[in-house]
């Protein structure tokens, strides 16, 4: 279907994906996820769609200082037929297997989010009955995604900054999440491992404020007055940044005291020839790659054979951080804040090659090439 409606995709500016939703909750014991975007599709859709699931899940519970005999429940969505019960959700970070992924294909490149009932106990199987549904989930769910997709439809500049405001709200927790996650990974961390694990703490912070600050780009495509809009969306841009350089700071702090714990030196971090290499190619991405809609691009990949060394490595979002403004060293920080392990940077850099190579990215020359032939 993406395939054949490329010219509805090109205009498309994000994807809603309803897949295994309305479930009975309380009975699977299951919550209603939000499975966001990856870093290299990044898109106010995750902060629309956690905006309402936040209204649906926060108005729907009983608080015990807002107890029913003297308050009302905030905001109270039950079907006629359905159970009274707590909306129990999740937010989390991408998974990458169902519809929404036709999406986010590089090719495509239509920001796409998943709701998703999970643990599903009947998931493919022959249990997977109507009776294990509920309508008010059901009618929770549709509020939702009716909701979030009515708020980006019908976007004024005002919705526009209130939607700015809201990415980077909550982008300062997402950018705290980094800082505790490196906080406890280096209080974890033997004398020989806190200089890597230091380092992998700091890029984590820094990727995710390259991201944070990606997705606030994405509210300008809403506005009328442009001038206005990003405006707002700059002054963000810098209190991301700010936040950034608190955590770092706290970082650093911490790293201090645990080296003293441990009784080593405090690290001092210093850029490998590599890393520096790598911090000076910043691909951009040719017509190619949606030339032919989805996996198109794939038509001018080199042979399965020749790309079996790349094993390990997530080339789909490596190819998709590819934006005319990173480095390779910012995509592999990128790679590494939101997966398991470390990406190899030699790795990275073959890679992009290849698509160099396909024709699929453009690679300028670095600064230092550009100013010799600025007097000719």
């Amino acid at each position: 279907w993406a395939k054949a409606n490329k010219a509805l995709m090109e205009k498309t500016l994000c994807n809603i994906n309803l897949d295994m939703v309305g479930l009975l909750l309380s009975k699977s014991q299951s919550f209603m996820c939000m499975m966001r975007t990856t870093f290299g599709n990044p898109h106010y859709i995750n902060d629309v769609m956690e905006n309402y699931y936040r209204f649906v899940g926060e108005g729907n519970r009983e608080r015990i200082q807002n107890r029913s005999t003297a308050y009302p429940v905030l905001q109270r969505i039950v079907a006629p037929q359905g159970a009274d019960e707590p909306f129990y959700y999740s937010i989390e970070t991408h998974y990458g297997a169902s519809d929404h992924e036709v999406f986010n294909d590089w090719g495509v490149q239509v920001p796409g989010i998943m709701m998703i009932d999970w643990p599903d106990r009947w998931y493919h199987t022959s249990g997977d009955h109507v009776n294990n549904t509920d309508p008010t989930q059901m009618k929770r769910v549709a509020v939702i995604g009716a909701a979030a997709a009515y708020t980006i439809a019908n976007a004024d500049d005002d919705m526009a900054a209130k939607i700015a405001s809201e990415t980077a709200g909550n982008g300062a927790q997402r950018i705290g999440h980094q800082l505790a996650r490196g906080l406890a990974e280096m209080d974890a961390a033997t004398p020989e491992a806190l200089a890597d694990v230091y380092k992998g703490a700091r890029e984590h912070i820094e990727a995710t404020v390259i991201n944070e600050k990606n997705t606030l780009e994405t509210v300008n495509e809403l506005a009328a007055d442009k001038p206005r809009v990003a405006g707002h969306v700059l002054a963000l841009q810098k209190s991301v940044e700010q936040t950034g350089a608190a955590q770092l700071a706290a970082i650093d702090t911490h790293m201090k005291a645990v080296a003293a714990r441990l009784k080593v030196a405090p690290v001092v971090l210093k850029p490998t020839d590599l890393e520096l290499k790598a911090s000076t190619i910043v691909p951009k991405q040719t017509p190619k790659v949606t030339a032919n809609g989805y996996q198109g691009y794939r038509e001018f990949l080199p042979p399965a054979a020749e790309l079996a060394k790349f094993r390990g490595l997530d080339t789909g979002e490596l190819s998709q951080l590819v934006n005319g403004r990173q480095s390779l060293l910012d995509m592999k920080k990128m790679l590494e804040a939101q997966a398991p392990g470390k990406a190899d940077l030699q790795m990275i850099i073959d890679y992009m090659g290849v698509l160099a190579k396909a024709g699929l990215v453009e690679i300028p020359p670095p600064p230092a090439a550009k100013a010799a032939k600025a007097p000719k």
